[in-house]
């Protein structure tokens, strides 16, 4: 389990970076970092699909959710770099593997809407950055142009997000780590990260499309 936790730091970091930005109007992609993020992906999975058979069902579903968040943000990096067929692929093995829920309602909506869903990352993305005025531009900019009633949902979810927020407390722990959340996630707000069930330190990025549980 700790190699999973791992490898899901290794992938957040990996998203965060400035050189992977997920614009959809930038045209300077570096194609060896997007291959490491697609690569360290796969890693991810791998890890997903060991530990999970230790965990009890909930255990392993929040596991699993953690993954298919951090897929969405993958996707829209991919569709952002001109990477469509990849991202289409990805979607769609994140949207089978995704629990019933916020997460997988906001894939579903991707799907439909892979260019309203970039929108909503990016905006999530530079809210993490701590560039509130860009991410503010970007957020309104999916509310208002998004087709799907979902992620314009969520780009308001995350503009009525408090600020500033950094990290959430842990309530929990699992083999001594924290895994329970509430508010904003660990690494940054949870509000500049996607839906995910119960939630696990590390591996929240996506509560910004839910409101914190």
């Amino acid at each position: 389990m700790q190699e999973f936790q791992f490898q899901v730091q290794v992938v957040n970091e990996l998203l965060d970076a400035t050189s992977v930005a997920p614009d959809p109007n930038r045209r300077d992609w570096d194609g060896q970092r997007l291959q490491d993020v697609r690569d360290q992906y796969a890693d991810l999975v791998t890890h997903a699909t060991r530990s999970t058979a230790e965990l009890s069902a909930s255990d392993a579903a929040d596991a699993w959710a953690s993954v298919v968040r951090i897929a969405g943000e993958v996707v829209a990096l991919l569709h952002a770099a001109g990477r469509f067929q990849q991202a289409r692929e990805l979607l769609a093995a994140a949207i089978e593997r995704a629990p019933d829920g916020d997460a997988r309602e906001e894939l579903r909506a991707a799907k439909r809407d892979l260019e309203g869903f970039g929108k909503l990352n990016y905006g999530r993305w530079l809210m993490r950055q701590k560039r509130v005025r860009e991410a503010t531009i970007a957020l309104k900019a999916a509310r208002e142009t998004a087709r799907e009633e979902v992620l314009r949902r969520n780009a308001q979810r995350v503009l009525d997000a408090p600020r500033p927020l950094t990290r959430a407390p842990q309530l929990a722990s699992f083999y001594g780590i924290g895994l329970g959340m509430s508010g904003a996630r660990d690494r940054v707000r949870q509000q500049s990260r996607g839906p995910t069930p119960g939630a696990w330190p590390m591996l929240w990025r996506y509560g910004q499309a839910g409101t914190a549980r």
